[in-house]
């Protein structure tokens, strides 16, 4: 059972002070929720389809939010105007289909071992991996994200494993006979393993970070609303102010590399009335902020526009720029 108002607070905790971003999959959602489905919309779906959603797995989407944080680069928003006829067929990935599966993975393993030549043999095998990618992938499964490259997240939604936590991947050469079981585990303890990591980088804060998380929260509100007013001297100041610190986090940095970008761009032409040479220079002065602090690695934080995991929903820059405005003080170190 999920302990809903723990990963709310775990979640928020994070989104203000581990600006980091160290927990993996962080840099696609950022901690970030979106708000809960109305628990009446979603019934009226499931009345009008003839579904209900596993309970672990609905009390997410319904009181914790609806997709962006979650494991992996995060969780799906449940989209009420979707439905797949698939999500009602036998879901393979239970003890009693485990013969089943097995004959499918064989099925597999047959295929990769396959010659194509000629067109007709590529229609055939086309037909085949596409039957088989139903099977494994969409077959009493519902999607629900991603940890990236091939893995994919998803949901039981019916059979001995109704609610499980699926991890699988969408390349079927990695499938062959054997446990089912492999891909299962429990939603409810993949979701409070994923928030205790998130507790532990919090509990590793140091003073410093803490401050400097709160400082550049601060920072990144007053640039963000002189960027917008196109007052030049005002974010040429600040810009100034971020050069000289001793260290900028991957929130901010990403924030600053989002700008950059827009300011290459010329998105918004308001920006440009004035000075245009200027903001350009400042552009490049945002960049080489960025270049100079990155290491080896950024995340690739995601605003509109500006979107890396494909599975996954991102939060907007305006979400973004609201937290920003929060009143919070500065916690005690590991308090």
């Amino acid at each position: 059972m999920l302990d809903v108002k723990r990963i709310q607070e775990t979640l928020r905790y994070a989104r203000l002070w581990e600006m980091d971003l160290t927990v993996f999959g962080s840099m696609a959602h950022q901690y970030y929720l979106a708000p809960p489905l109305p628990v009446g919309a979603l019934e009226r779906w499931e009345t009008e389809h003839g579904l209900t959603l596993p309970e672990d797995y609905r009390t997410y989407i319904t009181q914790v939010g609806n997709g962006l944080a979650g494991p992996g680069y995060g969780i799906l928003p449940f989209d009420l105007q979707t439905f797949d006829p698939a999500w009602k067929n036998p879901c393979i990935y239970g003890p009693e289909r485990q013969e089943e599966y097995n004959a499918v993975a064989t099925e597999v393993q047959e295929l990769m071992d396959e010659e194509v030549c000629t067109p007709e043999q590529d229609a055939r095998y086309e037909a085949d991996y596409e039957k088989l990618v139903g099977r494994l992938m969409r077959d009493g499964v519902l999607t629900i994200g991603t940890s990236g490259c091939c893995g994919v997240y998803g949901v039981a939604l019916n059979g001995g494993n109704c609610g499980a936590f699926l991890h699988l991947t969408d390349e079927l050469e990695y499938y062959d006979p054997g446990p089912n079981s492999r891909y299962v585990r429990p939603f409810a303890q993949v979701v409070e393993d994923w928030r205790a990591k998130i507790e532990a980088a919090c509990d590793a804060l140091t003073q410093a970070q803490l401050n400097r998380s709160a400082r550049e929260r601060r920072w990144m509100a007053e640039f963000a609303a002189r960027w917008s007013e196109g007052a030049f001297e005002e974010a040429q100041r600040l810009v100034h102010e971020l050069e000289k610190a001793p260290s900028i986090s991957n929130k901010c940095l990403g924030f600053l590399d989002y700008l950059g970008k827009q300011s290459k761009d010329r998105a918004n032409p308001s920006h440009w009335r004035k000075s245009g040479e200027n903001w350009k220079e400042l552009g490049r002065r945002m960049d080489a902020i960025v270049a100079a602090r990155r290491g080896s690695f950024l995340p690739a934080l995601s605003y509109p526009g500006y979107t890396r995991w494909y599975l996954c929903k991102h939060l907007t820059l305006e979400q973004f720029l609201d937290s920003l405005e929060e009143k919070t003080e500065v916690p005690a170190e590991n308090s």
